[in-house]
């Protein structure tokens, strides 16, 4: 590119307020939230809202949900979906489905063996990381909300009395900081996998969701303490910051972690706390709700920093004419040799390629989403392209 280098000089060819906004990127970071990946394509049928109807033992709804219609369906799948809905035949449903694995195929051909009142045995039928999966979407979806009304209450500036910060003795150990303490505690509910089964089965009483029981044990534990002061679960003992610690600035808001709800977290001692009780009673859920019947429903919980800086961050600014040619070199054009994409001087359009490393479990397009202030949302960025898609053969014969 020919206006502002790989350290992201400025250029009098760069409008000032890009320049502010990549300058302000590598100073204060980006609220740390959840990509819109986590929580599905189909709005009608959200993955949190599967995980709430799990942790509700709400099967029934749980079902509903994962058998509605979704917009990538195809014909065949519509209608399979709206015989067993009208009929609850999943034999006849199962007839039309395409043979391709999927969470419907899984979910009918678990009610056809175990009969169409037995939801749990159905749903034990999914993969044990697509159960867990709708779980973290609800906790997710909790944080991401949290967040919000974090920044929004208390601002970006510093830690506030009752917010949560990390030990420092656990960040300069190099233990579980940020992205890591929620690795940690997927893998503490990363076992039990046939606890569902043997629920669903009616050998509960070996099930029953009781404190440190999840799998994984211990060896998330001595991960997550090794290093730091850590709870008796593995996480670390968050420090809770005191009204002279606020007025002293003595905690940065990158300090600052929000728990995803589980059963062995802390709660800020502040506003946040009531905000954590109202965003659950949204979902017909209250914290006790993590303490589950069925084992691996059982959620620990985890620490997130609200705020995240990217690591080694730099920009290119890249002048350009066509909106078809590819700005950066792909993997595949790497391994075929081709060279560099080369701007235009002179072109009339200005993009921007982006160098920086995030941590584990912090998403690109939540930083990309602050950077450019637009949605990340697939169906906005589509319509963004939409001008610059070729014209189909189609619609070139149309205009001759």
């Amino acid at each position: 590119g020919d206006a502002g280098g790989g350290d992201g000089a400025p250029s009098p060819l760069v409008p000032s307020n890009v320049q502010a906004a990549l300058e302000g990127l590598r100073t204060h970071g980006f609220p740390n939230y959840f990509g819109l990946q986590r929580f599905g394509a189909n709005v009608d049928a959200a993955t949190h809202e599967v995980g709430a109807a799990l942790l509700r033992a709400d099967y029934p709804q749980a079902l509903r949900l994962l058998l509605a219609p979704s917009q990538d369906d195809s014909a065949e799948e519509l209608e399979a979906r709206r015989i067993f809905w009208s009929t609850q035949d999943a034999v006849a449903a199962l007839r039309l489905l395409p043979r391709r694995p999927s969470v419907a195929r899984q979910l009918l051909e678990g009610l056809r063996d175990n009969g169409s009142s037995n939801v749990l045995a159905a749903l034990s039928r999914l993969p044990k990381n697509l159960r867990s999966m709708y779980l973290h979407a609800l906790q997710s979806w909790v944080w991401n909300h949290a967040a919000s009304e974090r920044l929004r209450r208390y601002g970006c500036e510093a830690a506030v009395e009752g917010d949560l910060v990390l030990p420092p003795d656990a960040v300069a150990g190099g233990a579980a900081t940020g992205a890591e303490i929620e690795a940690v505690a997927c893998e503490l509910d990363a076992g039990g996998g046939a606890a569902l089964a043997e629920e669903a089965a009616g050998g509960a009483d070996g099930a029953e969701g009781a404190e440190g029981s999840e799998g994984g044990g211990d060896s998330g534990v001595g991960k997550a303490a090794k290093g730091g002061d850590s709870g008796p679960h593995g996480l670390p003992e968050p420090h809770v910051v005191t009204a002279e610690e606020a007025a002293a600035r003595t905690y940065s808001i990158e300090d600052v972690v929000l728990p995803l709800p589980g059963t062995k977290v802390v709660m800020p001692q502040n506003e946040l706390a009531e905000v954590y009780t109202e965003l659950l009673a949204r979902q017909r859920l209250e914290p006790a709700s993590f303490h589950h019947k069925v084992k691996e429903m059982v959620m620990p919980g985890a620490y997130r920093r609200l705020v995240q800086r990217p690591r080694d961050l730099s920009w290119q600014y890249f002048r350009y004419t066509d909106p078809r040619v590819p700005l950066a070199r792909t993997d595949l054009a790497r391994l075929r040799g081709d060279p560099e994409p080369q701007g235009v001087a002179d072109g009339p359009r200005l993009a921007v390629v982006l160098r920086f490393t995030l941590p584990p479990s912090t998403y690109a397009t939540m930083l990309l989403r602050e950077l450019t202030k637009q949605s990340t949302d697939l169906t906005h960025q589509l319509e963004l392209n939409q001008p610059h898609v070729a014209p189909t053969s189609a619609e070139h014969a149309k205009e001759e």
